[in-house]
């Protein structure tokens, strides 16, 4: 894994990571359908960082932005609408994009 890593990234970064696969096009065009996303757990987040959420029984991509006691989750592809969660569940954030990789066919 220490190898892969120094060849996605050109540094390894301090946190544990995790990869999901990207399936749909509700962030294309910043990830394409079937991109391999890794996530860094992060104990912070910032507005319009590209995190994963679980949602229900599924983690899905997207933007996010607090606002009030609000967590807005932002599709990249304006077709989609925005996902409004609760702020005092935290929980459900799972971390920050951190490296996408995909083929460009």
């Amino acid at each position: 894994m220490e190898d892969l890593l120094k060849y996605a990234f050109d540094h390894v970064p301090p946190n544990k990571l995790f990869m999901l696969y990207c399936k749909g096009t509700f962030m294309k065009p910043l990830i394409p359908d079937k991109s391999l996303v890794t996530f860094a757990r992060k104990p912070t987040f910032e507005n319009a960082d590209l995190t994963a959420v679980l949602t229900d029984d599924e983690a899905t991509k997207k933007h996010v932005k607090l606002v009030g006691n609000k967590v807005i989750l932002i599709p990249e592809n304006n077709d989609y609408d925005s996902i409004f969660l609760r702020r005092d569940m935290p929980e459900k954030i799972l971390r920050k994009a951190v490296h996408v990789e995909y083929d460009i066919q």
